[in-house]
């Protein structure tokens, strides 16, 4: 247990400074997007190439892909319904019930404890939600901003991302090279190591600025509570229905395919809602800004606790 929360505590520590640099305005708003579209466009692209083109794709990886992908439909699905059933008016509660923050958190902090080596395990579980968020989540939400969703659009941003061109090269690459040894070959030794530099810049970038944008308020973030408790029961449902039946009895997956999956189930929803807001929306803002920032915190918190218990 001691052993977990040290291995955190890095991250943790980072996270703080963060925040305490936001409380003396030590970046420019504008500096603090620059260092996000780092991360997002070369960083982090270069962690996701190294760990799909590391991975050995076997079959059933898209049972897991799948799965991944439908239960973040059936928490959209819950999210409708629930929010009938409670009188919740904003059309974003069944959103950000849906889909996870794994790039911008999710690696950082499983890095942090299980090491970079086991990155594949956590980018195969990622794939089935990066593929719902594209294609799902952010339809609804330009439909919520926009009046209409665009097919083209949507197809457009999707293969353009440097996230999914890295997912995709990395994938090409590992089926190309099979089982043979390029690792005296100093031309991808040049650029393993290029990618290797890149990509070990994506943890504390992003910890210091997720630290930095934590915002929220208090005296309104009842609804904010509510979301984030009705989502980590759930998920944590899933999680361990998924872990026990699917991954253990039928799938056969190593114990560190469990973890990745209750990892990610742990994370708060995708940052990238609070990008599709409208301006005038003030009071949808405050209550995504407050549940995404509220979330962060808790989802870092019980993954501390979760990873010390759950064996």
């Amino acid at each position: 247990m001691t052993k977990i929360f040290f291995s955190v505590l890095p991250v943790l520590t980072l996270f703080v400074l963060g925040y305490l640099l936001q409380r003396i305005y030590f970046f420019k708003e504008r500096s603090i997007g620059d260092i996000k579209k780092l991360v997002v466009s070369i960083a982090l692209p270069c962690l996701l190439f190294r760990a799909f083109s590391q991975l050995e794709l076997q079959p059933k990886f898209l049972v897991v892909v799948v799965l991944v992908f439908g239960i973040c439909g059936i928490m959209l699905m819950l999210g409708e319904m629930l929010a009938h059933a409670l009188h919740i008016s904003s059309p974003y509660f069944p959103i950000l019930l849906g889909g996870f923050e794994t790039g911008m958190l999710g690696y950082a902090i499983f890095i942090a404890v299980y090491g970079i080596d086991e990155i594949d395990k956590l980018a195969i579980i990622d794939l089935g939600q990066v593929l719902f968020v594209f294609f799902v989540l952010m339809a609804l939400l330009m439909k919520h901003r926009d009046g209409a969703q665009s097919v083209s659009q949507l197809v457009k941003m999707f293969l353009s991302s440097p996230v999914i061109i890295s997912i995709f090269l990395g994938i090409f690459v590992s089926l190309v090279k099979g089982d043979a040894d390029y690792s005296t070959n100093r031309m991808v030794h040049f650029v393993g190591q290029v990618m290797t530099l890149l990509g070990n810049l994506t943890v504390p970038l992003i910890c210091l600025v997720i630290g930095y944008e934590l915002k929220f308020d208090f005296h309104s973030a009842r609804l904010s509570v509510k979301t984030i408790i009705i989502r980590k029961i759930f998920l944590i449902a899933f999680a361990l229905l998924m872990n026990k039946v699917v991954f253990v009895r039928i799938l056969h997956l190593e114990p560190i395919y469990e973890y990745a999956l209750l990892a990610m189930f742990l994370m708060p929803p995708p940052f990238v809602i609070a990008l599709f807001l409208k301006e005038e929306d003030q009071e949808n803002q405050q209550y995504v800004v407050n549940t995404l920032s509220l979330s962060t915190i808790v989802s870092i918190g019980l993954f501390i606790v979760i990873s010390m218990v759950y064996r």
